[in-house]
């Protein structure tokens, strides 16, 4: 990667630790969901905050009950950071991940799991 990639990978990394160090140090207070005190229903990143902060504590199994879209949700953020940062020294690698047929497709994934978990 070139100089100015390496410092956008690093950046989003570090503020994910940053963030991971917060969350475990501090409880901060969780912020309601306005669509489900609207609706009523859960919407796809209901229990993200309680997840987060069960990650940083160590408890996978409590995380992944809160919100179990959320592990896919980080490692697709993580893979998107690296591929455009890397997409002048990986551009068929940029291309491919960025087709409209693969980001409709993870957008249909997190509709269907929205459904579901309204169930």
């Amino acid at each position: 990667m070139k100089g100015k990639n390496r410092i956008i990978v690093s950046t989003a990394l570090l503020a994910t630790a940053g963030l991971a160090v917060v969350l475990w140090c501090y409880s901060p207070l969780s912020l309601p969901c306005v669509f489900k005190y609207i609706t009523g229903y859960d919407c796809p990143g209901c229990g993200t905050q309680r997840a987060l902060r069960a990650y940083a504590s160590g408890d996978f199994v409590a995380a992944i009950n809160y919100n179990p879209l959320l592990p896919f949700a980080i490692a697709a953020g993580v893979f998107y950071v690296i591929v455009e940062a890397a997409k002048d020294h990986w551009p068929r690698l940029y291309r491919q991940a960025t087709r409209p047929a693969i980001l409709w497709a993870m957008l249909g994934i997190i509709v269907i799991f929205w459904i579901v978990r309204n169930l």
